[in-house]
């Protein structure tokens, strides 16, 4: 440092008008430079959040570039000027490391786009619609009003469930009834029930005897619906189910142990 220091100090005005020129042309280069990166990334079908890291990631390289093309202008060893970079990023990038992760772990998110912004999803082990996806956390909104920011990198590291990703879902029910009823009565009653004009008329409603438990039969049924009715079509085919079983005779059973006197 000692010999870069005498080194300046020695430099005469005429000495600068070269580094000065280097300097000039250098910063122009990079402003062209960027400008042909803008307009690729305009054409280009990343996301837009992604252009703005992209383009920050590319001014920072070359700006360091310049500086070093600069430096070696004015006489430095650039090499040593490198080696010494090196280890001070060596330092920072272990201080900050878990920054980075969140960082790249957010460049692919958003170049991989698993969600966009109004995904009800299951992210980092947390539920909610998302908000946000920035640069270090993804920002979810609960479904009992909270707001919740996830690491990127515990986002990429995990399953990721995008519920609203398709346009229908399927609902699942179990359903139990008595030994005594007839199973075709049961599963009349469970179509009657689940027959709403929220379920996809184009999808028949599916209700079959799926277990024999130890106190009851088991029953399955399925139908398909629009993906933002799932949550109507389920409670409204749950309320009617007991109604159905009444008008049908379907008996319903509980756990229970029969003791007979030998």
């Amino acid at each position: 440092m000692g010999s870069i220091t005498a080194m300046l100090a020695s430099l005469s005005l005429t000495a600068l008008i070269k580094p000065l020129l280097v300097l000039v042309i250098c910063l122009i280069a990079v402003k062209i430079l960027l400008k042909v990166a803008d307009k690729i990334l305009l054409k280009s079908k990343l996301d837009k959040s992604l252009h703005a890291i992209i383009r920050s990631v590319a001014k920072i390289l070359l700006l360091f570039v310049a500086v070093m093309i600069v430096a070696s202008s004015l006489g430095i060893n650039v090499s040593s000027l490198l080696a010494v970079l090196s280890i001070a990023g060596v330092a920072v990038s272990l201080a900050i490391q878990d920054i980075l992760s969140n960082f790249f772990s957010g460049v692919v998110l958003l170049g991989a786009k698993p969600f966009k912004v109004g995904d009800f999803v299951t992210v980092g082990g947390q539920t909610g619609t998302i908000v946000e996806t920035g640069i270090t956390h993804t920002k979810l909104h609960t479904l009992d009003n909270q707001v919740i920011l996830v690491p990127n990198s515990a986002v990429t590291s995990n399953v990721i469930t995008n519920v609203t990703a398709e346009d229908i879902r399927r609902v699942d029910f179990v359903f139990s009834a008595s030994y005594d009823s007839d199973p075709d009565t049961v599963k009349k009653a469970l179509r009657e029930a689940a027959s709403i004009d929220l379920v996809l008329q184009d999808q028949p409603v599916f209700a079959e005897l799926s277990k024999y438990g130890e106190s009851a039969i088991e029953y399955t049924v399925r139908v398909w619906v629009k993906t933002g009715d799932y949550w109507d079509a389920y409670f409204r085919i749950m309320d009617r189910v007991r109604t159905a079983y009444a008008e049908n005779g379907v008996q319903v059973t509980y756990p229970h142990i029969n003791v007979h006197n030998v």
